[in-house]
Protein backbone atom coordinates (compact mmCIF):
# COMPACT_ATOMS: atom_id res chain seq x y z
CA UNK A 1 0.00 0.00 0.00
CA UNK A 2 0.85 3.55 -1.26
CA UNK A 3 1.44 6.28 1.91
CA UNK A 4 0.31 9.58 0.83
CA UNK A 5 3.82 10.87 -0.05
CA UNK A 6 4.35 7.99 -2.46
CA UNK A 7 0.55 8.88 -3.89
CA UNK A 8 1.46 12.41 -4.33
CA UNK A 9 4.88 11.52 -5.83
CA UNK A 10 3.10 8.93 -8.12
CA UNK A 11 0.57 11.19 -8.91
CA UNK A 12 3.75 14.04 -10.40
CA UNK A 13 5.62 11.68 -11.69
CA UNK A 14 2.59 10.29 -13.79
CA UNK A 15 1.79 14.09 -15.16
CA UNK A 16 5.13 14.78 -15.89
CA UNK A 17 5.47 11.65 -18.11
CA UNK A 18 2.09 12.76 -19.87
CA UNK A 19 3.51 15.77 -20.29
CA UNK A 20 7.01 14.78 -21.47
CA UNK A 21 5.19 11.80 -23.99
CA UNK A 22 2.80 14.70 -25.43
CA UNK A 23 5.55 17.32 -25.96
CA UNK A 24 7.83 14.59 -27.66
CA UNK A 25 4.35 13.79 -29.71
CA UNK A 26 3.21 16.37 -30.40
CA UNK A 27 4.32 19.75 -29.51
CA UNK A 28 1.11 21.76 -30.54
CA UNK A 29 -1.17 19.69 -28.98
CA UNK A 30 0.61 20.64 -25.88
CA UNK A 31 0.71 24.11 -26.57
CA UNK A 32 -3.36 24.19 -26.68
CA UNK A 33 -3.78 22.61 -23.82
CA UNK A 34 -1.65 25.01 -21.99
CA UNK A 35 -2.96 27.53 -24.05
CA UNK A 36 -6.49 26.47 -22.56
CA UNK A 37 -5.57 26.31 -19.09
CA UNK A 38 -3.93 29.48 -19.03
CA UNK A 39 -6.46 31.18 -20.97
CA UNK A 40 -8.71 31.58 -17.66
CA UNK A 41 -6.55 32.63 -14.99
CA UNK A 42 -8.58 33.14 -12.32
CA UNK A 43 -9.87 29.75 -12.84
CA UNK A 44 -6.59 28.34 -13.04
CA UNK A 45 -5.67 30.47 -10.00
CA UNK A 46 -8.42 29.25 -8.18
CA UNK A 47 -7.92 25.39 -8.79
CA UNK A 48 -4.16 26.01 -8.59
CA UNK A 49 -4.52 27.72 -4.77
CA UNK A 50 -7.17 24.49 -3.46
CA UNK A 51 -4.67 21.40 -5.39
CA UNK A 52 -1.92 23.35 -3.29
CA UNK A 53 -3.91 23.37 0.18
CA UNK A 54 -4.80 19.91 -0.46
CA UNK A 55 -0.84 18.67 -1.01
CA UNK A 56 0.04 20.90 1.67
CA UNK A 57 -2.23 19.47 3.92
CA UNK A 58 -0.82 16.04 2.68
CA UNK A 59 2.78 16.97 3.19
CA UNK A 60 2.29 18.25 6.75
CA UNK A 61 0.93 15.54 7.75
CA UNK A 62 4.72 13.93 7.27
CA UNK A 63 6.72 16.57 7.01
CA UNK A 64 7.33 20.21 8.33
CA UNK A 65 7.34 23.44 6.83
CA UNK A 66 11.66 23.21 6.57
CA UNK A 67 11.70 20.26 5.01
CA UNK A 68 8.78 21.40 2.10
CA UNK A 69 10.81 24.42 1.77
CA UNK A 70 14.09 22.39 1.42
CA UNK A 71 12.28 20.31 -1.66
CA UNK A 72 10.90 24.03 -2.93
CA UNK A 73 14.68 24.85 -3.39
CA UNK A 74 15.39 21.83 -5.09
CA UNK A 75 12.01 22.54 -7.58
CA UNK A 76 13.28 26.17 -7.92
CA UNK A 77 16.51 24.86 -9.24
CA UNK A 78 14.63 22.23 -11.65
CA UNK A 79 12.45 24.84 -13.31
CA UNK A 80 15.23 27.35 -13.67
CA UNK A 81 16.94 25.08 -15.86
CA UNK A 82 14.00 24.90 -18.23
CA UNK A 83 13.56 28.88 -18.24
CA UNK A 84 17.29 29.47 -18.75
CA UNK A 85 16.67 28.34 -22.09
CA UNK A 86 14.39 31.11 -23.18
CA UNK A 87 15.93 33.60 -20.82
CA UNK A 88 15.36 36.44 -23.64
CA UNK A 89 11.65 35.87 -24.14
CA UNK A 90 10.88 35.62 -20.34
CA UNK A 91 13.05 38.44 -19.51
CA UNK A 92 11.05 40.42 -22.16
CA UNK A 93 7.90 38.99 -20.13
CA UNK A 94 9.16 40.46 -17.01
CA UNK A 95 9.85 44.04 -18.26
CA UNK A 96 6.18 44.34 -19.45
CA UNK A 97 4.85 43.12 -16.37
CA UNK A 98 7.09 45.56 -14.80
CA UNK A 99 5.49 48.37 -16.83
CA UNK A 100 2.19 47.04 -15.73
CA UNK A 101 1.15 49.81 -13.03
CA UNK A 102 -1.57 46.98 -11.57
CA UNK A 103 1.26 44.58 -10.90
CA UNK A 104 1.08 44.60 -7.18
CA UNK A 105 -3.07 45.20 -7.05
CA UNK A 106 -3.04 41.58 -9.17
CA UNK A 107 0.04 40.11 -7.30
CA UNK A 108 -0.90 41.11 -3.66
CA UNK A 109 -3.03 37.41 -3.03
CA UNK A 110 -0.14 35.75 -4.45
CA UNK A 111 2.55 38.34 -2.08
CA UNK A 112 1.02 37.39 1.09
CA UNK A 113 0.89 33.21 0.58
CA UNK A 114 4.56 33.67 -0.09
CA UNK A 115 5.26 36.36 2.65
CA UNK A 116 3.13 33.80 5.18
CA UNK A 117 4.82 30.78 3.96
CA UNK A 118 8.32 32.42 4.76
CA UNK A 119 7.40 33.98 7.71
CA UNK A 120 6.22 30.08 8.91
CA UNK A 121 9.56 28.53 7.92
CA UNK A 122 11.35 31.40 9.13
CA UNK A 123 10.10 30.97 12.42
CA UNK A 124 10.57 27.11 12.37
CA UNK A 125 14.18 27.65 11.71
CA UNK A 126 14.57 29.74 14.25
CA UNK A 127 12.81 29.48 17.03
Amino acid sequence: MLDTIKILALIFAVLVAVKIIIIIASPKTWYNLVKNIWSKPIYTAIVSLIITAIALNFLLQTMNIVQIFAVMLFTTFMIAIGFATYSREWMKSAEKMLKDRKLMAKSWFYIIIWAALVVWALIEIFI
